[in-house]
């Protein structure tokens, strides 16, 4: 199988088994995204106790190695962690409870602003457009009912009699128990998860490493780790960034400074919009309290700017590259976990990708995560190059050359993606997949491409040049990849003629004989093509005892096959376009040292033969 290629269905499967196994996968991924969104109430505070477990696991690791134990390593960081929580948690609702005393006590300010809005928006008329807009935004912020208009009957509202302290009571216990009884359930969970965190990876062991217990350990000890470490570095970061923006704030003499930098905090796990959507908030209450217009844009500097340092500065120092999740990937996952979980799943959603990024990159079952999620390329070059190829783009093509040979030498490339693509076009070409109108498309894709990308050949007609006969196997794909090596050798050392695709083995003897090459090469690419190339070599050796033979079976090292071409009157066999590179640099040494004298070309020109519509260019050896 080639290079990047995957493993196709199993044809033996008949069409009743394929359609009950995909059957099965939709039913199972119903059920399981049912169980998440009916089972919340067990699954969110699962899932923020597992989170918690990563964040914290780093700080008893660093406490144990101190030989406190692990028990009360686990105990001194929870504890901490907890008062943390708990401090944070009173300041946070004393701010709140605040904000809303000096909403209510700038009623009328907030009413100038928004008034002041509406007008500028509305050009007088407040009943269309974004002046309606604006006015439902002022009855929402000061609890005030739209007009009623004339004549029309009061709405009466029958309600059992109760106590007024009842409904409030009412309306504060429910939501406060609930969260009151998560945050208990994770703080459980957090504890019994750290004290556990042997017995629980021998578990897992145990159900996904039967038979790999060597390689299942060290994915689940490096995967624990990474996650670990990530999720720390995160809540650091995210955590010194609240704090930054509460000094700022507080030195700026801006109201509730503490609440502003926790909610920076908390929506930082949003990915790539959370700290837009955490900035609304205080640049709405200095908008609206604020005399004029420097509160607000002092919001606005100073969380962009941290933001915009925070990404390129120091993210991509503490997270490293090895936890890469794509922007596409990220912004779909705090969507989804928002639609089941609510404002905790926007949360969340961030440290979920990235712990079922990294087990899906070590286990083979959940790889699709990998895939999905992950920023690596999803093609190997090859089968990129072979996409772009197929489809005849050459911009594309050419955008991929250009890019990858901005960090690789050609021949590497060469043997990494082109060497592949073609013999993945030579496959589906004997496959009966594509017809002779689309392999020439492919083969004119691919000499742009190269012909957009390598320099163009300097002509030379500089003496001791080493002579050499490049030909193909069989067709043009062969012929080109022989071109394709041609392009790499400098014209000033190297005398080239590149024989037409069609020739055949005689013409190829005829060809030497006149040229009296000092080399030739044959170029052969997988699959088949074995016994034409070994056809030619024997003819050539035959008729040209001493003659330097040299063979490119490209990307296909198959066992004997260098043994049977060498019998044929090769003398050596590369399989790599860099590896025949080399050869000829290192023939062309003996060449020149025992023909000190080796001729110029014949044509007085010195212009290199190559056939016409053959790409051709230089790159220095």
């Amino acid at each position: 199988m080639l290079p990047g290629q995957t493993v196709p269905p199993n044809p033996n499967k008949l069409p009743w088994q394929r359609a009950l196994v995909t059957l099965s996968t939709v039913v199972t991924a119903a059920f399981t995204l049912g169980m998440l969104y009916w089972a919340q109430t067990v699954f969110i505070p699962l899932a923020m106790g597992v989170f918690f477990a990563f964040v914290l696991n780093p700080l008893v690791t660093i406490l144990e190695r101190r030989r406190l134990g692990r028990t009360p390593s686990v105990l001194i960081v929870v504890t901490v962690a907890l008062l943390a929580f708990l401090t944070t948690g009173a300041v946070i609702t004393q701010q709140l409870a605040s904000l809303s005393k000096t909403m209510v006590t700038n009623s009328d300010k907030v009413k100038v602003k928004i008034d002041q809005l509406k007008a500028n928006f509305s050009g007088g008329d407040s009943d269309e457009g974004l002046g309606k807009m604006v006015k439902e935004i002022q009855e929402a912020v000061l609890g005030e009912e739209p007009e009623k208009k004339a004549g029309a009957p009061a709405d009466v509202v029958l309600a059992p009699s109760r106590p007024s302290w009842f409904n409030r009571v009412n309306v504060i216990v429910g939501p406060a128990t609930e969260a009151f009884g998560l945050a208990a359930f994770s703080f459980v969970l957090v504890v019994f998860i750290l004290l556990a965190k042997d017995d629980l990876r021998d578990r897992v062991l145990r159900l996904v490493g039967d038979g790999q217990m060597t390689t299942a350990t060290r994915a689940a000890d490096d995967a624990s780790q990474r996650i670990s470490h990530y999720l720390l570095m995160q809540f650091l970061v995210n955590a010194s960034f609240g704090l930054i923006v509460s000094a700022g704030l507080f030195a700026c003499g801006i109201q509730y400074s503490l609440l502003w930098g926790f909610i920076g905090f908390i929506m930082r796990y949003v990915p790539y919009i959370g700290t837009w959507i955490g900035i609304l908030p205080p640049l709405f209450f200095t908008a609206v309290v604020s005399d004029g217009w420097t509160q607000p844009l002092i919001v606005l500097g100073l969380f962009g700017g941290l933001e915009l340092f925070s990404n390129n500065a120091i993210e991509p120092k503490l997270y490293g590259k090895s936890l890469g999740a794509s922007e596409v990937a990220l912004l779909v996952s705090a969507a989804f976990w928002s639609f089941l979980w609510g404002p905790i799943g926007l949360i969340l959603s961030g440290p979920i990708t990235t712990c079922l990024l990294v087990v899906g990159k070590y286990s083979p079952s959940l790889n699709f995560f990998h895939v999905i999620l992950g920023t690596e390329p999803p093609l190997s070059p090859g089968m990129l190059m072979y996409q772009r190829l197929i489809a005849g783009n050459d911009d594309d093509a050419t955008r991929l050359v250009e890019a990858a040979l901005k960090t690789d030498p050609p021949l590497k490339y060469f043997d990494e993606a082109l060497l592949p693509a073609l013999a993945a076009v030579r496959q589906a070409k004997e496959a009966g997949e594509l017809d002779a109108e689309t392999e020439t498309r492919v083969l004119k894709t691919a000499r742009t491409a190269l012909d957009n990308n390598l320099d163009e050949v300097v002509l030379s007609n500089a003496p001791n040049r080493v002579r050499l006969l490049t030909c193909a196997a069989r067709d043009e794909l062969d012929a080109f990849t022989v071109a394709a090596l041609a392009r790499t050798l400098p014209a000033e050392k190297w005398d080239v003629k590149v024989m037409a695709a069609s020739a055949l083995a005689s013409e190829i003897a005829d060809a030497v004989a006149e040229f009296d090459p000092h080399m030739v090469l044959i170029g052969s690419l997988p699959p088949g093509g074995v016994s034409h190339t070994r056809y030619t070599s024997k003819r050539l050796r035959s008729r040209f005892p001493k003659l330097k033979i040299l063979i490119g079976r490209w990307a296909d090292p198959a066992e004997g096959q260098a043994e049977e071409l060498i019998k044929s009157g090769a003398d050596a066999v590369d399989w790599t376009l860099e590896a025949a590179h080399n050869e000829l640099m290192g023939w062309q040494s003996v060449v020149l040292a025992t023909h000190p004298t080796t001729a110029a070309p014949p044509d007085a020109t010195g212009a290199d033969r190559r056939p016409a519509g053959v790409p051709v260019g230089t790159a220095s050896a």
